[in-house]
């Protein structure tokens, strides 16, 4: 908790005002802030820049809609680069607004060392914000049952949502050659692949396909989620889309300490001294 922060002098601004304009920051009539919360607020509009951060939360919708892989820069600003919005783009995720899914230059682990920093994709860390920012009122259709309104674009948003809340690090792969892998997740020592499918042809997943069939990787499971029931086909798993919520990373021993066995240590001890 900062206590006796004094807007007025960290920022500039005038008697009894914050500074930030439209950041609803209420001070005292001592010009100074009255919680903890409404002080971070200031601080972060103030070091990142609202405009920016609002440029790219409503930029999200779009771009999960469009068939590119990755988060355009030049969509928010013409000649934008990430150096100017590398700070606004992590306030976001800090602030447990978006979510973004790292490409990797291959699906093998550690999957976080073979990230591509600068290709990801951004999601929203919550799926009905997602629906109330896209244009037309999406969350209307759906409630009413129309799930093919933009289903791609919903469905994995809610997956890359569900994934993060299990601690998962969410990753895909790009590339000419293999197609698009919608979600690379490590899993221990080894890789899982997984995608979704919101049409009625979700068995045709050639990138899923080629991936699983390449000599070049090894991977410890492969699933794809559907509007079927679950089915093993091969080596890929079949699954509704709510089986999602099942999904978990593998855990943990509870110790990773060593225990040696102090009896068979001294009854070794003890022999080698008989023999001598």
């Amino acid at each position: 908790m900062i206590v006796g922060y004094d807007c007025r002098r960290n920022a500039g601004g005038r008697s009894g005002l914050c500074p930030v304009p439209g950041s609803g920051c209420v001070q005292s009539n001592a010009g100074k802030h009255s919680a903890p919360l409404q002080i971070r607020y200031c601080q972060i509009r103030q070091k990142y820049g609202k405009n920016k951060i609002r440029a790219i939360f409503d930029s999200i919708p779009a771009q999960l809609d469009s068939k590119i892989s990755r988060f355009v820069l030049s969509r928010l600003k013409e000649g934008a680069r990430m150096q100017r919005y590398e700070n606004s783009f992590l306030w976001l995720r800090e602030a447990g607004v978006a979510l973004p899914r790292f490409n990797v230059s291959a699906p093998v682990t550690p999957l976080t060392l073979n990230g591509k920093r600068s290709f990801f994709k951004l999601f929203l860390c919550d799926t009905g914000s997602l629906c109330e920012a896209s244009p037309g009122n999406l969350q209307v259709p759906l409630l009413q049952g129309e799930v093919g309104v933009n289903a791609g674009s919903l469905l994995e948003n809610v997956f890359a949502q569900s994934i993060a809340a299990k601690d998962m690090v969410l990753c895909y792969y790009d590339q000419k050659k293999f197609g698009d892998l919608d979600f690379v997740l490590q899993n221990g020592r080894q890789v899982d692949l997984l995608e979704n499918k919101s049409g009625s042809d979700w068995k045709k997943h050639p990138s899923l396909s080629k991936a699983i069939d390449s000599d070049q990787w090894e991977f410890a499971r492969a699933f794809v989620f559907c509007k079927g029931n679950a089915e093993q086909e091969g080596p890929i798993l079949y699954l509704p889309f709510y089986m999602i919520m099942f999904c978990q990373p593998e855990k943990l021993p509870e110790t990773l300490l060593w225990k040696p066995e102090i009896d068979a240590l001294l009854s070794f001890g003890l022999e080698g001294q008989q023999r001598d």
